[in-house]
């Protein structure tokens, strides 16, 4: 059997040749490309940690504004940005749509608002138009 296998090797070396220098430049590149998707699967994985925190933060603590901190004009920025987290379009259209209902209830009261109500508008035509 051995035999055989050499007697084929001397009988075709050019293949031989080519064969083992593709081997040889597959593994190379297989060792470049390897450690370079680890890389970017990892950072992939970090941003995605990222945009959940930022996302949470954002609705959660400065447009439900639970703490009393973030004011009108910070609320209508937050709601501005919501746009770029194109993850999150489904339960953001949910959101805004109730949110939208509950302050439209205190306008008489809070007439300022109509400028979030707007805004909140706007980011729902952006979402409408990619999320269907």
């Amino acid at each position: 059997m051995m035999t055989e296998l050499i007697g084929w090797v001397n009988a075709n070396k050019d293949f031989a040749d080519i064969a083992i220098k593709g081997v040889v430049a597959l593994v190379a590149i297989l060792g470049v490309v390897f450690p370079v998707w680890r890389y970017l699967n990892a950072k992939s994985k970090e941003q995605n940690q990222l945009n959940l925190v930022n996302f949470h933060e954002k609705m959660l603590g400065k447009f439900s504004n639970q703490q009393g901190s973030a004011g009108l004009e910070e609320q209508v920025a937050v709601v501005f940005e919501l746009r770029n987290y194109p993850k999150y379009f489904p339960v953001t259209k949910r959101i805004l749509t109730e949110a939208q209902n509950r302050l439209r209830g205190k306008l008489t009261e809070r007439p300022e608002l109509k400028m979030l109500i707007d805004e909140m508008d706007l980011t729902l035509g952006v979402i409408n138009k990619k999320v269907r």
